[in-house]
């Protein structure tokens, strides 16, 4: 927020005549609408990284525009933060979107065993749905440390019934898995995202298909999650975080999911 203690570090160089990363200050009243959206801003954080750690320097727009190393790099990075997001799954991106989580599951940590007949399953979805739910994701195993992995035909004996019973629901309907035979088949059943819990780990290379518009959204940290069941120590290196940002954005553009498809969720 704007109010938020002012960063004085002096910048090494000048913006973007070394790597330079800005980040909005968002403000009440502000000029400048976030992604065209309800949030705004008139300040910005100049980041860069430097000998011992990152230096970051607060400035209006205008003072990033003057003192900049290249004028035009910082007005596009200025437009890309206030140009409108296209829709994803048929949501306008001005406004935030509720997702309601539904586990047809035994054992996961919220809501567990409470959804296990697939009308108690239905009904649920369909009270988020009522209280304002925008998106319905549905899970059928679950992720939670230490918990027992369990056969595709079990996940798709739970998470089916109540994809079918809720596709004219009003709600876009995400499936939450890391397989990818549940995901084709939960997209057939109505799916309208994808939601990847695995990173796009190996087993789940789920692909577009000629005349099917799902969207994808992938948790790029689960997948140390699937590794390590066992522990709650779910932290990466920074250096590991971006790298594994990276390769999923190029695995979901190769899978034919671009960016306005694809959503990558970081999970800390």
């Amino acid at each position: 927020m704007q109010d938020d203690p002012i960063p004085k570090a002096v910048l090494s160089a000048p913006p973007f005549a070394v790597p330079s990363w800005v980040r909005p200050v968002i403000s009440s009243g502000g000029s400048k609408p976030l992604a065209g959206g309800q949030a705004s801003f008139d300040f910005v954080d100049v980041v860069q990284a430097g000998v011992g750690g990152h230096r970051v320097c607060r400035m209006d727009i205008d003072h990033l525009l003057d003192t900049a190393d290249d004028r035009s790099a910082a007005a596009q990075i200025i437009d890309n933060l206030t140009q409108p997001r296209t829709a994803f799954a048929g949501l306008a991106m001005t406004a935030p979107a509720i997702m309601g989580i539904l586990n047809v599951t035994p054992d996961s940590f919220s809501d567990g065993g409470q959804h296990s007949a697939p009308a108690l399953a239905v009904a649920a979805g369909r009270a988020m749905v009522t209280a304002g739910a925008d998106i319905i994701d549905i899970g059928g195993e679950s992720t939670r440390p230490g918990a027992a992995p369990i056969t595709r035909n079990q996940e798709l004996a739970r998470v089916l019934p109540p994809l079918s019973g809720l596709r004219q629901c009003g709600a876009v309907l995400s499936i939450d898995t890391r397989h990818a035979e549940v995901m084709d088949r939960a997209a057939a059943a109505g799916a309208g995202i994808i939601n990847d819990v695995a990173g796009l780990g190996a087993r789940a290379l789920f692909r577009q298909r000629p005349g099917r518009d799902v969207m994808l959204s992938s948790c790029i940290c689960r997948e140390r999650l699937r590794r390590c069941r066992m522990t709650r120590n779910m932290t990466l290196p920074r250096s590991k975080f971006t790298a594994f940002w990276k390769a999923g954005s190029r695995r979901q553009w190769r899978l034919g999911f671009p960016g306005r498809k694809s959503a990558l969720i970081p999970v800390l």
